[in-house]
Order: structure tokens, then sequence, then C-alpha cells
């Protein structure tokens, strides 16, 4: 009896790594993404190169890290925990903001659109102002190429 508890035991601890996914095998949001264009304020999508990137853990943490060309203030600009609310809608629990200190801690609800799996809108509401994104999802790296 002993022996079944403990196989038992092994199976309900080891079963979340046999169902694991990485990262860039992943069909949903989680995934690590870059920034690729945002709404203007005329309304108008627009291609960025900021090197803005979203990750989206399997765990429910997220980070947004911050890249520029001139190589100053670079790093995590935000981070935090999400929850998924349905198909179209989640919420970015903000722990930390590095840019507007007044958003730590705060909600913030994102909806969510993943089309083709590779590419994903996030759209928010801040200061009664709509912000639209367009994220690419990153691509596995095949011998460099």
């Amino acid at each position: 009896m002993k022996n079944i508890w403990c196989t038992l035991f092994m199976v309900c601890i080891c079963m979340p790594l046999w169902t694991q996914t990485h990262m860039p095998d992943c069909k949903t949001i989680i995934g690590i993404w870059k920034q690729s264009a945002v709404m203007s304020l005329n309304g108008n999508m627009v291609e960025v190169k900021s090197g803005n990137y979203k990750i989206y853990n399997a765990d429910s943490t997220y980070y947004t890290i911050v890249t520029k060309s001139s190589g100053k203030n670079n790093g995590i600009g935000q981070y935090g925990t999400y929850q998924i609310n349905s198909s179209s809608i989640l919420t970015e629990h903000i722990l930390k903001h590095g840019f507007n200190s007044d958003l730590d801690g705060t909600d913030l609800v994102v909806q969510y659109k993943l089309i083709k799996e590779n590419t994903l809108f996030l759209k928010w509401q801040q200061n009664e102002r709509w912000f639209i994104e367009k994220w690419i999802r990153m691509p596995v790296l095949l011998n460099g190429k």
C-alpha cells in the first residue's frame, strides 16, 4: 500500500513537468513578444522599431522590457502578474512600473486579440485615452537563421 501512495505521489509531482510546453512552442499569449506597431493620435497604426519586448510566462508573471537605441534607460519597464479573464480580456497586476510609480500596485484591464498564433494586439485605456499596440511573437532561430 505504501508503494502505491509513493507512486501516486511521484506521478502527481512529475505530471506538470511532462505536460510543460516550452515558451516558443506555445499557441497562446505565453511567449516573448516584440512590439511592432502602435496607434498614433490620429488613429492609424504606425510601425515602430522600439525594441520593446513583453514576456508572458506560464506561471502568470509578465515583464515589459524597454530598449532604446540610445542605450539609456534600458531595462525592465514594468513587471507583475496577469490573469486571463476570458478569451479576449486579461488583467495585468502591475507590481512595479519603471516610468510611473503611480501605477505600482494597480490593475490594468487589457483587451487582447491573438491572430494566427504569432500576432498579438493589446488595447487598454488610461486617463480616458485608448492605446493599441501590435506585438509579434519572437521566432525560434534554427541554425542561426
